[in-house]
């Protein structure tokens, strides 16, 4: 007993030295500093190290919880989308009236004409719905079909912007959502229907590859007789309105107006 307490003795004699010369002290204080230092130091990249292993992990439960979004599906498939032949789809692409959604409504419906079988083989059989949103009455009875007429269509023609019909889809897609009007009827608005088709989706994904493939899996009770498709896969037309507007009830409205060929 008697050893540890003159131990102790000593140490704190040291101690009281130490700190009261000048140079002791300002080593003990940067030995002190530096261990303080290096120790936070650990810690950090413990800390860091931790973050990103738990970031990865919750990226990767968050990815496997969730449909695949049209950024991942577009990664997907680049390597078969990206090449020149198929850069014309871009049709919208100079519409300086079009916002970026709307833009992408012509370039997805126009790879589904250029090309139908390749068409659903990748987005058409990748795509799993919208997040957030339910898929709807027959969503993968009418999935299969979708892929299965893709899979035996010719090629179709091109589908172009017309302003003339984004003005009249504009109109209804605006007018209409403030009043959270569903279906096709235009009598409670000012909109005129110069049109030979139309397709309105309100609510679900509000991006042109989800739009194009709410349409094309044609979902729903009341759309047996996949009009949505079939006017969407009809080679007879060539122009095209679209417009993307807020919706009272459904968040956000998509009117696609046609016309076919002269």
């Amino acid at each position: 007993m008697d050893t540890k307490k003159n131990y102790k003795n000593f140490e704190m004699n040291t101690l009281i030295k130490c700190l009261i010369d000048s140079r002791c002290r300002i080593s003990l204080f940067f030995i002190v500093f530096c261990t303080i230092f290096v120790f936070s130091c650990e810690k950090f990249e413990y800390e860091e190290e931790y973050k990103e292993e738990y970031k990865e992990e919750t990226k990767e439960e968050y990815i496997n919880s969730k449909y695949p979004t049209k950024e991942e599906l577009d990664i997907f498939y680049a390597s078969y989308w990206n090449k020149p032949e198929y850069q014309q789809a871009h049709t919208a692409k100079n519409a300086i009236y079009l916002t970026k959604e709307e833009k992408e409504i012509y370039y997805y419906l126009n790879i589904v004409r250029l090309n139908p079988p390749l068409f659903a083989q990748t987005y058409a059989s990748g795509y799993e719905g919208d997040n957030g949103w339910g898929r709807g009455y027959a969503w993968e009875e009418r999935k299969r079909t979708l892929i299965e007429t893709l899979s035996d269509m010719e090629p179709l023609g091109l589908i172009v912007p017309d302003e003339e019909l984004f003005e009249t889809a504009h109109c209804f897609a605006y007018e209409g959502g403030k009043l959270g009007i569903t279906g096709h009827d235009r009598s409670q608005t000012s909109c005129i229907s110069d049109y030979h088709a139309e397709c309105c989706q309100f609510g679900g994904g509000k991006n042109g590859l989800s739009i194009i493939m709410s349409f094309l899996i044609d979902a729903g009770e009341n759309n047996a007789e996949l009009g949505h498709r079939r006017i969407l896969l009809d080679s007879r037309y060539d122009k095209l309105g679209a417009s993307i507007q807020p919706h009272k009830t459904y968040v956000f409205v998509a009117v696609l107006d046609l016309k076919r060929k002269n």
